[in-house]
């Protein structure tokens, strides 16, 4: 017997089984780790799926309220009709037994369940405060450190991205990026596949929290929740090198990346490429094959010293990217970690990237 139908608008499903299904493995331990939970009533359709310590939820409103009910069913099944349904079509849902009928039009697709007792209930983090977040800055400042973060598990603590008072850093010890974005008090780690949903999520605004122990994030009816990682950050102050002196260049973003394009031959972790000044405006840059090829390009810049030092291009490339248009590069000598930041008048400030030198 088919029970209370629940009908929503096609976009509005389409959206937040999207956003609740990105979280769910392909392949889980458990086949209700891969379910969503779908709970009607009240007005609403609220989705609700976990992962290894991350909760994502939606909540879309109903065309017409239906009397409550809830069950789980294959997340990425129930997301990819969602997507598929016909443009502008409302989707209807409803149980028939032990399965979940969803229609859309003329397409119709069932479901099997399992019982919605057995999913895991979604935590609520005490203590937590969300705050209003500038939607650009944030994703920007979470995107920009996400992209330096340890990809190796043995330094667990660095697989992910650190909020405290002065703002958001990352390093894997070979770089560090660091983006002002005061307010967030204490220590916390917010590890990295919660990272990258976050700021796409937070993108054009919400509020979001974070402890030492959770975190989370909100907007327009989507709800992340999440556990922080357990570690003790480093101390990334002392890392980041004393502007003693001006800086050794200042150069346009785009054009030295063009260069590095140009003599980066993409040899993975053993690639260095050498940059100097010429002390008359122009980058030069220079690469060894392993092979014993060779390949050289420059650049203009606003300004260039006499300089020369050794880099993974990976590493410039990805801290030249978070960069405004014109940047200004610090180093004490070729030994020493160079310094990366904004140059004055640049559209926006409060960014810094440290790379460490490999040896000539």
């Amino acid at each position: 017997m088919t029970e209370s139908v629940a009908t929503v608008e096609g976009k509005g499903l389409a959206e937040g089984a999207a956003m609740v299904a990105s979280i769910v493995r392909s392949k889980p331990v458990i086949p209700i780790a891969g379910n969503v939970r779908l709970s009607c009533g009240g007005g609403k359709l609220s989705l609700l799926t976990a992962s290894l310590g991350l909760w994502a939820s939606a909540e879309l409103p109903l065309v017409d309220d239906c009397e409550p009910w809830s069950t789980t069913v294959a997340a990425q099944a129930f997301r990819k009709f969602a997507n598929d349904a016909p443009k502008g079509a409302q989707v209807e849902l409803s149980l028939d037994g032990v399965q979940l009928v969803m229609r859309a039009g003329s397409a119709e697709l069932r479901l099997a369940t399992l019982p919605p007792e057995d999913f895991p209930v979604e935590p609520e983090p005490s203590g937590l405060e969300l705050r209003d977040v500038d939607g650009a800055a944030f994703a920007r400042a979470l995107k920009g450190c996400a992209v330096a973060m340890a990809r190796e598990e043995a330094r667990y603590y660095l697989v992910g991205v650190h909020f405290g008072p002065k703002g958001l850093t990352a390093t894997d010890a070979h770089r560090l990026h660091h983006f002002d974005l005061p307010g967030f008090e204490g220590s916390s780690i917010l590890g990295a596949p919660a990272a990258k949903l976050v700021a796409d999520m937070l993108s054009d605004g919400g509020r979001f929290g974070i402890t030492s122990d959770a975190w989370q994030a909100e907007t327009a009816g989507r709800r992340l929740t999440g556990s922080c990682i357990e570690g003790t950050f480093p101390d990334w102050e002392r890392i980041i090198p004393i502007k003693d002196a001006d800086p050794v260049a200042v150069f346009y973003r785009d054009a030295a990346l063009e260069a590095l394009a140009r003599v980066d031959f993409h040899e993975g972790a053993d690639s260095r490429v050498e940059i100097s000044g010429d002390g008359d405006g122009s980058l030069l840059f220079g690469m060894q094959r392993s092979d014993g090829g060779a390949a050289a390009c420059s650049c203009d810049a606003v300004r260039a010293d006499e300089f020369k030092c050794v880099f993974n291009p990976r590493y410039l490339k990805e801290t030249w990217a978070v960069m405004p248009t014109t940047i200004a590069m610090f180093q004490q000598d070729a030994g020493s970690p160079a310094l990366f930041e904004p140059a004055e008048g640049s559209t926006f400030l409060g960014c810094r990237g440290v790379v460490m030198p490999q040896r000539a």
